[in-house]
């Protein structure tokens, strides 16, 4: 992995980072001359361990590569991203990202998404109208909630997560519902996403 991550950044000035266990295990191999964006206050703790150099998000426009996981990914790139709560600035920095890297882990493949659970994002002050519409689709969701606090789990941005089984109609739509941030599938169309897979133990497959 360390060689494939010195590769991909070497052209590399401006580096958007993720957010979760994947992301932890490379960000030590990163290059210390590179300027990198943190998806999360859990991903800028871990580069400011390693003395990266980093930006806020809010003050760049473009970055030239985004590295990151994923909870799940299909053969042809789409993903499911969001277990680490960061799903709305993780894909805004796959949207202003040039190039997409996904380093995913094989036991994360999916022939389909059916059932799977998608987070998400929702403004607080929104949780019964939302929880009310999700009731009325059937599909199943949970309100994502802490392991070490009482309450639901709050974002970077300071929302709350609903946990909702994959429902392709659905998502395509739930966006235009009032008090929705955003989603974590990841139509793999949408993106430049460059999927390089690796074992559990983050030995190279592809």
């Amino acid at each position: 992995m360390k060689e494939k991550i010195l590769n991909c950044t070497d052209d590399k000035e401006i580096i958007g980072i993720g957010t979760g266990s994947t992301v932890e295990k490379f960000i030590k191999y990163l290059n210390k001359d590179k300027t990198y964006v943190a998806s999360s206050y859990q991903t800028m703790i871990a580069l400011h361990k390693y003395n990266l150099k980093t930006t806020p998000l809010a003050l760049v426009s473009s970055v030239d590569l985004y590295i990151d996981g994923a909870d799940y990914f299909d053969n042809i790139g789409n993903l499911i991203k969001g277990k680490g709560g960061a799903l709305t600035n993780e894909k805004l920095l796959c949207s202003m990202s040039r190039e997409v890297m996904i380093i995913a882990q094989d036991y994360k493949f999916r022939d389909n998404f059916e059932n799977c659970y998608v987070p998400i994002e929702i403004i607080p002050q929104s949780l019964n109208y939302i929880r009310s519409i999700l009731v009325k689709t059937g599909l199943p969701f949970s309100l994502r909630t802490g392991t070490n606090k009482h309450g639901p789990v709050l974002t970077d941005n300071g929302n709350l997560i609903f946990d909702v089984k994959y429902n392709y109609e659905f998502i395509n739509k739930i966006k235009n519902i009032c008090g929705v941030v955003e989603h974590g599938y990841f139509e793999g169309s949408s993106y430049n996403v460059i999927l390089e897979i690796f074992s559990k133990d983050l030995t190279r497959i592809n």
